[in-house]
């Protein structure tokens, strides 16, 4: 009797390639077809794109500026200026998403030709999300009056955006007649030396116990005779002369024309003396009422 067996079959294991074997394969595989490379090509875009989309998603997901701040603004800078210039720099930012470097960019550039500064040093964001802004406003020293109207310009004769308005108590010593109307482009000084001479009279007189009583400084005569001359509320007209420190060889200095000024208002309560005329300076010896 013939004795069968079974003979016992085994599974035959399948071989896994490696990382390196992969690799090779793959170089095997775009050395012999160049549509490989196209693969490759594409698995590049991808990637690039796909880092850019996060950076966008981390950008939309950081805090958006919930504040425009300005620091170390002056006493006379009221909140109302304060949010228009706040809301002019934030126009610049698109909504909802936190600035980048060329939104600041755009924040600096808009205040600058907002004429309301005379120099914007930094537009920064804060850790928090706000603005911060630091720079320089410009300081109304009086209001200049020419054919278009009135207008306040600073001590350098820089025109301040229209609507600004002195504080009561500064309103007086106004300058009218000026030769020239004012600068069109912002941060600009008016042009003339009437202008400039009439502003350093008004520094000089400017912050006396009588310099309410002073309402214009008139500059008609200026480019014909160099004169200046102060308008009271009386009416009446007192003969300032040259500007202060160019004064002619026989003409009173500035400083002995305060004098008399200061003399006539603790005699008599005005620095006109109620004369309705006119009150001539100039003359070194005495006072002339025509």
């Amino acid at each position: 009797m013939a004795r069968s067996s079974t003979r016992s079959r085994r599974t035959p294991r399948r071989h896994r390639p490696t990382f390196w074997e992969r690799a090779a394969s793959a170089g095997e595989m775009l050395r012999g077809d160049a549509g490989g490379w196209c693969v490759l090509a594409s698995s590049a875009i991808v990637a690039v794109l796909l880092a850019s989309w996060m950076d966008q998603r981390t950008h939309a997901q950081a805090p958006a500026p919930s504040e425009v701040r300005f620091l170390n603004t002056p006493d006379w800078v009221g909140d109302s200026l304060l949010e228009h210039v706040g809301r002019m720099a934030a126009r610049q930012c698109d909504s909802g998403l936190a600035p980048t470097q060329g939104d600041l960019l755009a924040m600096h550039d808009a205040l600058n030709r907002s004429g309301w500064f005379e120099q914007v040093s930094t537009v920064r964001r804060t850790p928090a999300g706000d603005i911060e802004v630091e720079a320089t406003f410009l300081t109304p020293a009086t209001t200049i009056r020419d054919s278009y109207g009135e207008v306040v310009i600073d001590r350098a004769g820089r025109p301040l955006p229209d609507g600004t308005r002195m504080d009561a108590s500064q309103a007086s010593m106004v300058l009218i007649n000026p030769r020239h109307d004012r600068p069109t482009r912002p941060l600009s000084a008016w042009r003339g030396d009437d202008v400039a001479a009439a502003l350093r009279l008004h520094a000089l007189l400017i912050g006396h116990d009588w310099s309410n009583q002073i309402r214009h400084i008139d500059l008609a005569e200026f480019d014909r005779t160099g004169t200046l001359t102060l308008e009271t509320d009386l009416p009446s007209r007192i003969r300032w002369g040259s500007p202060p420190g160019e004064e002619t060889p026989l003409e009173t200095l500035a400083a002995r024309k305060i004098h008399r000024m200061e003399a006539s208002f603790r005699s008599h309560g005005r620095v006109d003396q109620h004369h309705a005329g006119e009150v001539d300076l100039t003359i070194a010896s005495h006072l002339v009422h025509r």
